[in-house]
């Protein structure tokens, strides 16, 4: 499993006390570390957070497959008004955006590989899930080990196109994001949850052995 003892004891645990289910293995946070720099095409996005102060930046992504309508991601001149403050792009090294001392805040779709490299590089998250399980882990994140904000826990896309998106107003999402770039609460949580992911990876710690472990089994198995 790409989680850790601490991010999620109790499923842990709750796996582990089972006889009837498989041995579970928690070697997390696994995540790609050899892209935590920009490389030639994403020079002028590294200079761009390079300008900014430390902890300014607010980080918008929402996953491989996250879309909004229009009506709720471009309202009429906000190019022209996020001039020489924010930057659009497509594609984005996300994790080398995430490890820049600039960025402060992360709006997230809460996909789990997302979740991951928050803690990792201690990015508290501002939750807005889409579909499948993300909804599960906005609210796991928001309201059991308190290491995000809430813009909404349980906003859903229905990318049959039958339904109607509803719209999320401004209003709403700014008071989310201020909270989340003000609060010290959330923002001391995630460093400590980030101490910790960093902790099981090293040699003794909780997802080094679980490692040594899965190792030893898939030997003896064999054997």
């Amino acid at each position: 499993m790409n989680t850790f003892d601490d991010l999620e004891s109790y499923v842990v645990q709750s796996f582990m006390s089972d006889n009837k289910t498989p041995t579970v293995y928690p070697v997390g946070p696994i995540l790609n570390q050899n892209n935590q720099t920009f490389d030639d095409y994403y020079d002028e996005v590294k200079k761009w957070l390079d300008d900014q102060p430390e902890n300014s930046v607010l980080y918008l992504c929402f996953g491989t497959m996250g879309s909004f309508d229009e009506t709720q991601v471009m309202p009429e001149g906000f190019l022209e008004r996020i001039t020489g403050i924010g930057k659009v792009i497509g594609w984005a090294p996300q994790v080398a955006v995430l490890a820049h001392p600039a960025v402060g805040g992360f709006v997230s779709h809460c996909g789990w590989n997302s979740i991951l490299e928050s803690v990792w590089f201690g990015v508290p998250i501002a939750t807005f899930p889409l579909y499948a399980e993300q909804q599960l882990n906005a609210f796991y994140l928001v309201k059991e080990i308190g290491v995000a904000e809430m813009i909404r826990l349980d906003y859903n896309i229905d990318f049959s196109g039958k339904r109607v998106s509803e719209i999320v107003g401004a209003e709403e999402i700014e008071a989310a994001i201020r909270r989340l770039m003000a609060e010290k609460g959330v923002r001391g949580k995630v460093k400590e949850m980030q101490k910790k992911a960093r902790a099981a990876l090293e040699e003794g710690g909780s997802s080094y052995k679980a490692h040594n472990l899965f190792i030893e089994d898939v030997i003896r198995n064999v054997a």
